[in-house]
C-alpha cells in the first residue's frame, strides 16, 4: 500500500457525513469503495502526496477529494461531487452517466471517477471533459485502475 500524506488544498470546504455518502449511494444505486468513504470525510479538499497517476504513457496530476453535499451552493461548489455528476448527466448518454461517479480532477479538463459500467466494484478511470461527451461517449473515458485501493497505490511523483 502507498505511503500517502494528505495536504490540505481547500480548507473551508463542507463537512462530509456517513448520510451524505449513504445519500449518493442510494441516488446512484452503487456503493462506495471503504476506503474512498473513509478518505473523503477525513480529506475533503485535501490533495494526495504523491499525486501523479500513470495514464498510458502519460503522468497525470491529481488535485483535491471532492467533497459531497447534495443541493450545495456556497463557497467551493466547484469542488462538489454534485457539480460534475450533474455535468456528465447533462452531457452524457444516461446509461453511461449514471455509472459514473467523480471524486477528484486532474486539475485540467478531466475528472477522476468511480467507473461501476462492469459491476458493483468499480474501477478508476479518466473522463476527458474537453472533449465533446455527447459525441465521444466510451471513448472520452480511460480505464487506469482495477480498484481505488490499486489507483492510490499507483501515485507517484
Amino acid at each position: 500500500m502507498a505511503d500517502i500524506e494528505w495536504v490540505r488544498y481547500k480548507s473551508d470546504l463542507p463537512e462530509v457525513t456517513e448520510a451524505d455518502l449513504d445519500g449518493l449511494e442510494a441516488d446512484r444505486g452503487v456503493k462506495l469503495p471503504e476506503r474512498y468513504r473513509a478518505l473523503v470525510k477525513a480529506h475533503r479538499g485535501d490533495i494526495p502526496r504523491p499525486a501523479i497517476a500513470d495514464i498510458g504513457e502519460r503522468k497525470t496530476p491529481v488535485n483535491a477529494l471532492f467533497f459531497v453535499k447534495k443541493d450545495f451552493q456556497g463557497n467551493g461548489s466547484s469542488y462538489n461531487i454534485w457539480h460534475y455528476i450533474e455535468e456528465l448527466d447533462a452531457e452524457l448518454p444516461q446509461e453511461l452517466g449514471a455509472k459514473l461517479i467523480p471524486f477528484t480532477s486532474n486539475s485540467g479538463h478531466a475528472i477522476f471517477v468511480f467507473d461501476y459500467r462492469h459491476g458493483p466494484e468499480p474501477e478508476v478511470a479518466l473522463v476527458d471533459t474537453e472533449q465533446d461527451l455527447e459525441e465521444q461517449g466510451e471513448d472520452a473515458i480511460t480505464k487506469i485502475a482495477d480498484s481505488f485501493d490499486e489507483f492510490l497505490d499507483g501515485l507517484h511523483d
